[in-house]
């Protein structure tokens, strides 16, 4: 068997559980919280775990349980940098420099997300002011 095989195996027994869940979560925006990621799709991948990226809340007033995300990394293309909004990592319980990207927005399932980095609302909220700066780099990019 393929290790892509026993991948998607994997993801398949996992999206089966998400997809069973009936807890509603309570989103807040500006949050930066962890998502499942589909594996099925390459460039979204982690390498800590292949199916758990971080994103930042950017709405959550949809109806049917969803919400607008935007994915984010630690690692940048230096030759797309227009892309990137940097976050203070020290200030979010981020492991080192995260960039969110902004050419990535999607609207996920409230199922997707699995949880915040920390306990505390307060700190995994952004700073108003950067968050309406990153909400202004993702309007270039609608």
């Amino acid at each position: 068997m393929k290790k892509t095989d026993v991948i998607f195996d994997l993801w398949n027994g996992k999206k089966k559980n998400i997809e069973k869940e009936t807890s509603k979560k309570i989103v807040k925006k500006r949050q930066i919280r962890l998502y499942y990621v589909w594996i099925n799709v390459w460039n979204e991948e982690s390498k800590d775990n292949p199916f758990i990226r971080p994103c930042l809340i950017v709405n959550n007033y949809f109806r049917w349980d969803l919400v607008l995300i935007v994915p984010m990394t630690t690692k940048i293309n230096t030759n797309l940098k227009d892309i990137y909004y940097q976050i203070d990592w020290t200030k979010y319980w981020l492991n080192k420099t995260s960039y969110v990207l902004c050419n990535q927005i999607k609207v996920i399932s409230k199922k997707r997300l699995n949880r915040k980095l920390n306990d505390t609302d307060d700190i995994s909220l952004l700073n108003n002011d950067v968050f309406l700066e990153i909400i202004e780099k993702l309007k270039s990019f609608i």
